[in-house]
């Protein structure tokens, strides 16, 4: 399987994410008409780790998952599941074994989806570095 198919695993599984998000967990971006709040994630890159052998089984993959809700407070306690789910994965997930997952970042950021400022909802994103193997 691969990363992205493990993230969605890890977030979906959470029932601190699904308390707040429900089934609202998509790659790369919403979409517009998708309801409040939201989780989307997105692979940045992933680079094998090198070994003294040569060969590499062990991956390291940053990760952006972003919380996404109507109001400040709601996008801070969405963001606080996301990173408490991401942080605490090990194990398989999505057909693959993370060896750790680490929070690297958190960042407000603008999320506008229409015209107008009635429709910037917040967003929160977090950044993980994610150590695997296939």
């Amino acid at each position: 399987m691969s990363i992205e198919a493990a993230t969605f695993s890890i977030l979906a599984a959470s029932a601190a994410v699904d308390a707040i998000a429900a089934d609202r967990i998509s790659p790369h971006q919403r979409l517009q008409s998708t309801a409040l709040p939201a989780v989307t994630y997105r692979v940045e890159q992933v680079e094998p780790v090198r070994e003294l052998a040569g060969t590499a089984s062990l991956f390291s993959a940053r990760l952006t998952v972003s919380a996404i809700a109507e109001t400040y407070a709601s996008a801070k306690s969405l963001g606080n599941a996301v990173r408490n789910a991401v942080s605490a994965a090990t194990g398989s997930h999505g057909g693959i074994n993370v060896k750790s997952a680490r929070h690297s970042l958190e960042v407000a950021v603008e999320a506008g989806i229409g015209e107008g400022e009635e429709d910037l909802p917040y967003q929160i994103d977090h950044q993980f570095i994610v150590h695997y193997t296939e």
